[in-house]
């Protein structure tokens, strides 16, 4: 009788470890989820106009984006390289003067690239 009521706690114990390990795995999943999302909803605006900033700014804002601003492709450049941006859209104005080849090869990040 002693054994049972040993293998039932152990089988207990087990369903614990379990539940716990399985919970550990799912909340991690699901923080990884929201971290790609947020990076998601990040928007790296490349422009040298002020005004185009400014409007184009304002209504990704108002649609929940997170908007970031580089002047230039350089700018856009370090901000990636520092780390200090990690955008999931980078929208660059096409017909700026000094937007470089290197801006276009080193991007390593999803980009719509739009005329403004």
């Amino acid at each position: 009788m002693l054994t049972i009521e040993i293998i039932g706690v152990l089988l207990f114990l087990l369903g614990l470890l379990i539940y716990s390990t399985v919970r550990t795995m799912l909340e991690r999943k699901e923080a990884e989820l929201l971290g790609r999302a947020e990076r998601m909803a990040r928007i790296l605006l490349v422009d040298d106009d002020p005004d185009s900033v400014k409007i184009t700014k304002r209504i990704l804002d108002s649609h929940g984006y997170t908007v970031e601003k580089a002047s230039c492709g350089s700018e856009a450049l370090s901000m990636k390289r520092s780390g200090s941006v990690k955008p999931g859209l980078v929208l660059p104005e096409m017909m700026m003067d000094h937007l470089t080849h290197e801006f276009v090869d080193d991007l390593a990040w999803r980009t719509l690239c739009v005329s403004m």
